[in-house]
């Protein structure tokens, strides 16, 4: 597949965020918790938040997932 292919298909760029999201998550919990002077809670409260803007992303493509599945139904078509 080229990236031509990819951006057609409506759920695809969404999905790719997601995947992208959840691997800056990982890397920024892992920079976070490196801090030697850092409080327990403040690496609890960032994980937190970057935790909630990875599901944001998460919950986008779930949106376009269901989206492009109803517009599919509803024309007819059967998605492989």
């Amino acid at each position: 597949m080229n990236i031509k292919e990819i951006i057609a298909i409506r759920s695809m760029p969404a999905r790719a965020g997601t995947s992208i999201a959840a691997l800056v998550l990982i890397v920024v919990v892992s920079i976070g918790a490196l801090i030697p002077v850092q409080a327990t809670w403040m690496l609890g409260l960032e994980t937190l938040v970057f935790a909630l803007v990875a599901l944001a992303f998460a919950a986008d493509a779930t949106v376009r997932l269901v989206q492009d599945a109803r517009e599919s139904a509803a024309a007819g078509q059967r998605r492989p």
